[in-house]
């Protein structure tokens, strides 16, 4: 039907060949995409259509339909997380995590992770805290680290 519209649209009559491999390129598609990708390609040209032309249009539509399909879940499961959100059938996902801290508090560590952890406190203990300088004290630092080098330089 589809092509016959377009034959009359074009004032063209395409050969049966045409025809028939139009058939058999599209014998799997949906007859509403087919329909949909004829329709638009009359809108948008005065002449008969490629079968790429169709093609491209019928791959345009799956994807344009996949995309509302998609579109459509994530907005039906955002509804229904705030619905069960809303009814309190949804836990939170601080309560998760501290009911696992809770959990892993319960059972001793094993030994190479205490070392671990010993080793990281006894490196805290330590660590030697950082300066706060000046920028006066700075600038006389890297003057003297400039005097030394050039003292270096001098003796080699």
């Amino acid at each position: 039907m589809e092509i016959h519209l377009s034959t009359l649209d074009s004032k063209s009559e395409p050969p049966s060949e045409l025809v028939a491999e139009f058939a058999r390129n599209f014998e799997e598609e949906q007859p509403t995409t087919i329909q949909w990708a004829f329709r638009e390609h009359r809108l948008e040209s005065k002449f008969f259509p490629s079968i790429s032309e169709i093609r491209a249009l019928v791959d345009r539509r799956r994807r344009e339909l996949r995309e509302a399909s998609e579109e459509e879940r994530k907005r039906q499961e955002r509804a229904d997380m705030e619905e069960a959100r809303s009814a309190g059938k949804l836990v939170d996902i601080a309560e998760v995590r501290e009911a696992i801290r809770e959990t892993v508090k319960r059972f001793p560590a094993p030994p190479h992770i205490e070392r671990h952890h010993r080793a990281q406190e006894a490196a805290e203990r330590f660590s030697t805290p950082p300066l706060q300088l000046t920028a006066e004290q700075i600038e006389a630092r890297r003057q003297a680290e400039r005097t030394e080098i050039e003292n270096y330089q001098r003796e080699q």
